[in-house]
């Protein structure tokens, strides 16, 4: 948080202290407003992390595909990945309808996703697959995954990955800006979900994150069908 309010401080300040040009004053005028706005955006996270925690965040539970989430995600993610180098791949179809918070499940994947960009080199891939576990009684599951060439953790670093703030050696070395949030927020709306999160990582060889989320039972669709069919009759 201090990084923005510095930025904005110290523009603000030479505005006021400072017979600037034109060009000069719009340059340091839309610096402090994006600033701003990263500020705010930093807060909310902080807010959002917080409410989660406390169970103060109401979830919808309403079905979608999981393949709208996907979709959403790669094609937002793909431009950041192609701007980097970094080949984004989608390995098959995605099956499966989930019930819950689409908002929410987005966000984890794009989070996910977002990740393995920052923390990997141009002219690696990163994979993005989902493999559905069918079962009669209660749906089954989904793994839902994104797999990169990346930095990577050893197993210490993993057992701390979704504790709020914490950030790995190799992520602060790399330069990117991060807060040790994000994956905080993640670990809690799959959590809230039902779900986990799988976590499989070597230093130097990237990382492989798989939300492991159930599947809306088929036979629960198949008997409200039967009982609509039945009311018409």
């Amino acid at each position: 948080m201090r990084t923005p309010l510095t930025a904005i401080q110290g523009s603000s300040e030479i505005l006021t202290r400072y017979n600037l040009p034109e060009q000069k004053r719009n340059e340091l005028s839309g610096m402090i407003n994006s600033e701003s706005k990263r500020l705010a955006r930093i807060i909310q996270t902080f807010l959002d992390v917080e409410r989660l925690t406390d169970g103060q965040v109401e979830l919808k539970r309403e079905p979608f595909e999981a393949a709208a989430i996907v979709d959403a995600c790669m094609q937002r993610v793909t431009p950041l990945a192609e701007r980097k180098g970094i080949e984004l791949t989608l390995d098959g179809a995605v099956d499966g309808v989930l019930v819950g918070d689409r908002e929410l499940m987005e966000y984890a994947l794009y989070n996910l996703m977002t990740n393995a960009v920052k923390y990997s080199p141009s002219g690696t891939q990163i994979h993005v697959f989902s493999k559905r576990v069918s079962s009669e009684r209660n749906g089954g599951e989904l793994r839902l995954g994104v797999k990169d060439q990346g930095i990577g953790m050893d197993s210490k670093e993993v057992q701390n990955i979704f504790k709020k703030f914490y950030r790995t050696k190799g992520a602060e070395a790399s330069g990117e800006v991060g807060t040790g949030i994000g994956l905080s927020i993640v670990e809690q709306i799959v959590t809230r979900h039902g779900g986990r999160i799988d976590v499989v990582s070597e230093p130097g060889k990237g990382s492989c994150f798989t939300m492991v989320l159930k599947v809306k039972s088929p036979v629960l669709e198949n008997a409200k069908t039967v009982e609509i069919g039945r009311a018409h009759v």
